[in-house]
């Protein structure tokens, strides 16, 4: 028979005679088990072999031997799994079938199982598999996946388990229902992510060191989570497997084992005399639990024994014995006997394990019960936990009684290889003779695993599932029928995981009661009894004196009847008159009520405006995380649309906006192509001046004369005060709302008209949806315009600019802590003053050196500069000839916010044509005491002549009728990039321009701006820094011109090859000697005396009278026609600046004269110092903080042990800056005093534990900016920590992780020390934190043991191992151990991902630079230089093994050291080595430099710092030719 001859390796040796059945059987040795399983697929391939073989055959090599479902059904080699795995796939389906169900069983047996599966990634074999495979065998698979995911996956296994979830073309995947319920089925986990797992061998078990003395006195309790998970069933009722064993060498001491489903307690108080207690409790296998043990200790009467399962009392009762010795007990075993046979042995599972030196409560045993199996902290921190549990258990767990009552505690997360280590409290008082640690024994193993909570956490939380809902209408697979069910799948894992956690909340209404008496009536017999008994004579002499007195009263009652008529006729006339009066006021009162309902219900439909958009932005950020190609449904080509990015709102420091952001509005724009030249001819940007000029009506006869261009206002003083009447008006506003006006939002694209709100802490502004022009703008222009429905906190608002609008002073723009600015025009100048009121008091911001007062807000422009210091730090060079540029068009009114009031930028360049640009040669620059339209002399006379020979009456004579600055040249220059791209086409009428009028080439702009007589354009800052403005990235369809050449990208310059190198080029040129010693002049005729005026035609620098400040009035029109044109006109022609000086602005000193060190050749040595520690360990952080305002200037270095030195900085002798007391002492550095002496070095180490797998290097420390902290992470609690650099002891420790932390990075720190810390993990996500530099601590709110993270970062597979964030970009740049690199915003958007080229895939140091530009080490030598926008800019490979790297402030310059000793300079655009200091003894390790960048200190791997001297001055070009 054929079965006779397959292999039969579960059958006994001899039953079968074929050579196949000896060659397989398990005792023959063929060796390796891929062999055996190669050799099994040859026979299953050639059909040698029946089913039934084939699965006992494979079963057999997975156990080692004959396996049985009782007995030996444990996998013993884990590379079996991957062979059966690849050997299933050429077998048939019923084989298939039988191996999945018996293997599905033999997981659901044992951990160790699932563990060895865990450990050869089975899920993702079979994921791979399960969408190709018969309903009946993906049925199988699935039951697999379930119990095995349930158990453990990991985040890029959980990623591939979505990407199967994706439906296409309106279909779900194959088998997706079935997914769905192993996804639900995950979360159905019980006990720890890590636990010890005893294997059940003989000796197999944790040893504990000595202990000196059992700590009895006050009892003791041990305690732990276990589960039984036996090998076999077979001697489960004859094994005593010992749950502890704490004895001394003559035996006496504790222990705990089981028999059959009880546990026995044991204690021995001498040889043959001892006490046992047998917890009646029916403990199951595979099954957790939770057992504490409670010795209670009496002196004077018996002893007790409580033992508590899963919280409750489980048995009680008296010992009549208890230990009492001096002996050592070096017998201390857990999961073992102190024989340690295999019979006494623990086999199974056991979570962290502690011992308290007393006795637990109930209470206390209730309330750890509530922590789970999972936890394995020391009762020390609130924060440790974010599970919701009642105060009363939270109060037993933190008092910390329990967290001092701890002897020893050993948990699977600290560890280090086979040693345990002792992780209580460091305070407490250790019971051991010598360490304190454990050893694991004979493979006991700490097993990490990880959840599924754990893993949607880290790639984006529960919102990753609602995509899901997407495809609720999706059809079954290769089926045009819609299955309900999928549906009920998703609603029940959205309730599932989403229903985890509820927040309750209730409220408490007071409600009155009216109480009301009522008074009693009597009947009439009771006043007919109550007279009789009563009257008699009295009553007869009282009505005889009654007619008496009724003659006398008679005149009386008329005189008093009169007086009351009178009365009541006067009251009658007041009750009408206040009743007209009360009506009045309910009038009154009825109208607030209906303008604050109405208020009400703008703010309530603008909430939910707000609310939608961030609905929509959740939703985005969740598709984004999945499509992004490393992300779940990145694989697939149809889920990863075609990606379109658009230039982010986002300002720097210097107000450049260089980050672009995915844009969901993107398109190719495919019907804008123009197809005629005479298509499209649009005023103000293609048609020639003259034809705008011609046959326009002057206006200016309206409007002159009443028109102050600024009202000048003191500056000095205290904040300015309203006139009385306006505070009045201001007290008398009352409610939420404390202002609200009409005003008009001024975006890039449009003006929109809406009511803004002002309360207490917030302003809104809410459009005015119903408004005719409103309802005609085009709908992909209000997509990119921000603040419809907006809000904006008090707390985010950083400065308050007045501003021009139409040239009218009536505007205000405001500057947001996010980077952003809003800009919002109103009706006329009193209700700017009122709107800046009841603003915050913020000023202009801090950039200026201006007082932020509300003054300051209201000043005009030539105010704001006469009062600034930035002119002086400009002469000074403390700043650069970009950021004055810039700070002059701030402000004088140019803002992003209005195209018409661009700020502008001069050319400096003229040579376009050549193929190398000597920036040395005056003749390659701009003559800048001139506009651009008089460089050309021809062009100069033309322009001369027309200004002399005007005679309009009505229109002021002017030399140019275009501007140099309008919103359709602002959209022109940056056509290629959205939004400006839909603003041009929305200005065109929904066309591109012709080709030959398009922005095309630098070269033919230049020359245009030099010939056309309309054409006097300068430039935006864009041309400074911006590359992406010269690519066409979204393949826009820009026409053909005259001369065939199709129009794309930009064409450059031949000396600059890419977009990059033209603006790298641009900028040095700007920068440079020769515009450093002329920009004034250029100033002047932008800003300055020749704006206007005799100055201003002399140097032939007049444009239309419509472009000036102070020309026209619109108030004064009241034709709402003429007002709509003069308008228009304005916006045609462009405005000129807000005119700053009057008389001639003062030129720059010369780089000689500022810093005249920088030109004189200084005979400074390479190395300065050295300095040498008495600790030997590497030293893996080095921080210089060592800027002239600290209290405390230092370089502080912490070694690989932990232990730190603050050493005082004292600067390099005779260098500017350094003090006479600092120059006394010779050296730059001084070593730390309590280094130096040894003493109190209790002070510099740090001692808590860290995990132990952790690798000590430099981003693993944090040194905060005034040099008083020392932030650390890598603790195996999953937390990082604070500690003081004065007193080394613990100030904060914070928590928010899934896994170990596993660096730490921060941004450049602001006024007062705030920063962001960044943290990343091995959950594979990065939490960004506020450092708040007043409180020295992380977070916003002081003294809360809570703190939240601001963002949380998804994206990575796996551990982060490098990570580095910038503040003023707002981005955040990471890697992990695996690669990609990838940039996320602070709000947590994933926006990029860094792709180097082949062999870059582990990326292990990060360097950003305020300049734009990441540098990337990644293993094995290679560096990689980006932008932030994630082009790949250049590459390089070293040799050596890179430790640290630097960037200069710059961005220019980059620093390396490694392995080899050696530090190199490198030039960062082109990746050259400048320059190579003197190799050292030993590896670099870590890197900083001094606040002035002229020292370079470096942590070696012998435990010293080296200082170098460095001078990037070296290497500029202007350095070079001494100017």
């Amino acid at each position: 028979m054929a079965s006779e001859e397959t292999p039969g390796a579960g059958r006994p040796a001899g039953q079968g005679d074929g050579a196949a059945a000896v060659s397989l059987n398990p005792g023959i040795p063929i060796r390796g088990i891929k062999m055996k399983f190669a050799v099994l697929a040859g026979l299953v391939e050639v059909g040698e072999v029946s089913n039934r073989d084939i699965v006992e055959t494979v079963f057999n090599l997975l156990v080692g031997g004959q396996f049985d479902l009782e007995m030996n059904f444990i996998i013993q080699e884990k590379d079996s799994i991957v062979c059966m795995v690849e050997l299933l796939d050429k077998c048939e389906p019923t084989c298939q079938a039988e191996v999945w169900s018996i293997f599905t069983a033999i997981l659901k047996k044992s951990v160790r199982n699932l563990q060895a599966c865990t450990d050869t990634a089975l899920i993702n074999l079979v994921l791979d598999r399960v969408a190709h495979t018969d309903s009946m065998i993906a049925d199988l698979m699935v039951d697999m996946l379930g119990v095995l995911a349930s158990y453990s996956i990991t985040v890029k296994e959980l990623k591939l388990f979505f990407s199967k979830l994706q439906g296409e073309k309106g279909q779900w995947p194959p088998h997706a229902v079935k997914l769905l319920s192993v996804l639900r089925s995950m979360a159905h986990r019980n006990g720890p992510d890590s636990f010890f797992s005893f294997p059940g061998k003989s000796a197999a078990a944790i040893a504990l060191p000595p202990i000196a003395k059992w700590p009895y006195q006050s009892g003791f309790t041990f305690h732990t989570w276990l589960r039984m998970d036996p090998i076999n069933n077979i001697n489960v009722d004859k094994d005593k497997p010992y749950l502890y064993c704490f004895r001394t060498n003559k035996g006496l001491g504790y222990s705990a084992h089981f028999v059959g489903g009880c546990l026995i307690v044991t204690s021995l108080k001498s040889k043959g005399k001892g006490f046992q207690h047998c917890v009646k409790y029916d403990f199951k296998p595979q099954k957790w639990y939770m057992v504490t043990i409670v010795h209670v200790y009496n002196r004077w009467k018996n002893s007790e024994i409580s033992c508590y399962v899963n919280g409750e009392l489980a048995s009680y009762g008296e010992i009549t014995w208890f230990v009492n010795t001096s002996d050592t007990f070096d017998k201390c075993f857990l999961g073992s006997s102190e024989t340690a046979d295999a019979d006494r042995v623990f086999c199974g599972q056991m979570g962290a394990v502690y011992l308290f030196g007393e006795a637990l409560s109930a209470a206390q045993i209730l309330a750890i019960y509530q922590l789970g199996p999972g936890y394995k902290g020391t009762f020390k921190y609130k924060a440790e936990s974010d599970l919701l549990f009642a105060e009363h258990h939270k109060t037993l767990l933190y008092d910390g009684k329990l967290s001092s009552g701890i002897s020893f505690s050993y948990n699977p997360r600290a560890t280090d290889a086979q040693l345990c280590l002792e992780s209580s409290p460091k305070d407490n008082a250790s019971i051991f003779v010598h360490s304190p640690h454990a050893l694991m024994l004979q493979d006991v193993k700490a097993v990490v695993t990880h959840s599924v909570q754990s893993a949607i956490h880290s790639i984006g939380g529960v919102q990753v599932l609602f995509p899901l809902f997407a495809q609720l209408d999706h059809l079954q697979h290769t089926s045009d029928e819609l299955d309900t069910s999928y549906a009920g799948s998703v609603l029940l894992l959205m309730s599932q995981y989403a229903g985890s956690v509820l927040l309750l909340m209730s409220q408490y209404a007071v409600c009155g009661f009216c109480v009301v008496d009522n008074v009693p009536v009597f009947v009439f017999q009771e006043w007919q009894n109550s007279i009789q008994k009563n009257a008699g004579l009295a009553f007869i002499e009282l009505v005889n004196e009654g007619r008496l007195l009724s003659h006398t009263m008679k005149d009386h009652l008329v005189r008093v009847a009169n007086e009351a008529e009178f009365i009541l006729s006067r009251q009658r006339a007041e009750d009408i008159h206040k009743h007209a009066e009360f009506e009045s006021h309910c009038a009154q009162y009825s109208a607030e009520k209906r303008d604050e309902e109405k208020m009400c219900d703008h703010l309530i439909r603008a909430a939910k405006y707000r609310d939608h958009v961030t609905a929509t932005q959740l939703i985005q950020k969740i598709v984004n995380i999945l499509t992004d190609k490393h992300g779940a449904w990145g694989s697939s080509a149809f889920s990863r649309p075609r990606e379109f990015w658009r230039l982010d709102y986002w300002e720097d420091d210097l107000r450049r906006r260089r980050r672009f952001v995915r844009n969901p509005f993107g398109s190719t724009h495919s019907k804008a192509t123009l197809k005629a030249a005479a298509e499209h001819v649009v005023p103000g940007i293609n048609a020639p001046e003259e034809d705008i000029l011609l046959g326009k009506q002057s206006i200016r006869s309206h409007a002159m004369g009443n028109q102050n261009s600024e009202s000048e206002i003191l500056l000095d003083g205290d904040d300015d005060t309203l006139s009385s009447l306006e505070e009045k008006e201001l007290e008398n506003l009352t409610g939420p709302v404390n202002m609200s006006t009409s005003a008009q939002l001024v975006a890039p694209a449009v003006v929109v008209k809406g009511t803004l709100s002002i309360t207490a802490s917030e302003l809104y502004f809410e459009v005015d949806e119903d408004e005719a022009s409103f309802k005609t703008i085009d709908p992909k222009i209000l997509t990119y315009t921000e603040g419809l429905h907006g809000k904006w906190l008090f707390t985010e608002i950083r400065a308050v600019f007045s501003r021009r609008y139409l040239l009218q002073n009536t505007a205000l723009e405001i500057f947001m802590a996010n980077r952003t600015a809003v800009m919002f025009n109103f009706p006329d100048a009193g209700t700017v003053k009122k709107v800046v009121q009841c603003l915050p008091r913020v000023g202009v911001g801090t950039n200026f050196g201006l007082p932020q007062t509300r003054r300051i807000s209201q000043a005009s422009p030539k105010q704001l500069y006469k009062a600034s210091n930035m002119t002086q730090r400009w002469q000074r060079r403390e700043i650069s000839n970009f950021e004055y540029l810039i700070f002059l068009n701030t402000i004088s009114g140019r803002t992003y916010n209005d195209l018409n009031q661009y700020p502008v930028f001069p050319w400096v360049i003229t040579n376009y044509d050549t193929e190398d640009l000597d920036l040395t040669l005056p003749s390659n620059y701009r003559d800048l005491s001139k506009p651009i339209g008089a460089l050309n002399p021809k062009r100069a006379a033309f322009f001369n002549d027309r200004y002399e020979s005007w005679e309009d009456d009505q229109v002021p004579k002017f030399h140019y009728g275009t501007h140099y600055s309008t919103s359709s040249f602002t959209q022109m220059w940056l056509l290629r990039i959205e939004p400006f791209t839909t603003m041009f086409l929305n200005f065109q009428g929904g066309k591109f321009d012709h080709a030959d009028r398009t922005f095309s080439s630098v070269s033919r702009a230049w020359r245009n701006c030099q010939r056309d007589t309309s054409d006097v354009k300068e430039l935006t800052p864009e041309f400074y820094y911006l590359p992406e403005m010269f690519v066409n990235a979204n393949n826009y369809s820009l026409g053909v011109m005259e001369d065939g050449t199709v129009v794309s990208d930009v064409e450059l310059p031949p000396w600059a090859k890419t977009p990059e190198e033209f603006v790298r080029i641009n900028r040095l040129a700007l920068e440079s000697e020769f515009v450093s010693c002329q920009l004034h002049q250029w100033i002047d005729l932008i800003f300055g005396y020749k704006q206007q005026g005799p100055e201003a035609t002399r140097s032939l620098n007049v444009f239309y009278y419509l472009t000036y400040e102070g020309t026209i009035n619109l108030s004064s029109i009241t034709d709402p026609m003429l007002r709509e044109a003069v308008e228009a006109q304005i916006r045609s022609f462009g405005q000129t600046p807000c005119q700053l000086l009057i008389e001639p602005h003062p030129p720059r000193s010369s780089a000689m004269q500022v810093s005249p060190l920088m030109f004189t050749e200084q005979m400074q040595q390479d190395v300065i110092m050295v300095l040498k520690f008495p600790s030997n360990s590497p030293v893996a952080h080095v921080a210089a903080n060592t800027q002239p305002g600290l209290a405390t200037p230092a370089i502080i270095t912490v070694t690989a042990n932990r232990l730190f030195a603050v050493n005082k900085w004292h600067g390099l002798a005779g260098h500017q800056g350094s003090s006479v007391q600092d120059q006394q002492y010779q050296l730059p550095v001084e070593i730390d005093p309590l280094i130096a002496s040894n003493v109190g070095t209790h002070r510099r180490q740090i001692t808590d534990l860290l995990d132990q797998s952790i690798h000590i290097h430099s981003q693993c420390f944090i040194i905060t900016a005034d040099n008083r902290f020392i932030l650390l992470c890598g603790f195996w609690d999953k937390s990082f920590r604070v500690y003081s650099t004065d007193s080394g002891k613990l100030t904060q420790i914070v928590f928010g992780h899934r896994d170990v932390v596993t660096c730490l990075a921060r941004s450049e720190s602001y006024i007062g020390g705030d920063c962001y810390v960044l943290s990343g993990s091995r959950d594979a996500t990065l939490l960004l934190w506020y450092w708040n530099g007043k409180h020295s601590s992380i977070g916003e709110n002081p003294g809360t043991e809570f703190v939240t993270p601001r963002a949380i970062l998804t994206g990575h597979d796996c551990e982060v191992t490098c990570a580095s964030v910038c503040a003023e970009l707002g981005l955040v740049i990471s890697g992990c151990r695996e690669g990609p690199c990838l940039i996320h915003s602070m709000n947590g958007d994933l926006l990029r991902t860094l792709e180097g080229p082949g062999g870059c895939v582990q990326p292990r140091l990060i360097q950003s630079s305020t300049e734009g530009h990441a540098v990337v080490y990644y293993d094995k030598g290679h560096f990689c230089f980006f932008s932030i926008n994630g082009k790949l800019l250049g590459h390089m490979e070293v040799e050596e093994n890179i430790r640290a790297m630097l960037l200069s402030r710059d961005g220019q310059y980059l620093l390396t050291g490694g392995d080899g000793g050696v530090l190199s300079v490198w030039q960062v655009h082109n990746l050259k080595q400048m320059f190579t200091y003197p190799g050292c003894d030993a590896g670099i390790r870590s890197m900083a430099m001094s606040n002035d960048q002229r020292c370079i200190i470096t942590g070696m791997a012998s435990g010293s710092i080296v200082l170098f001297y460095n001078d990037f001055n070296r290497w500029h070009h202007e350095y070079q030719t001494r100017y």
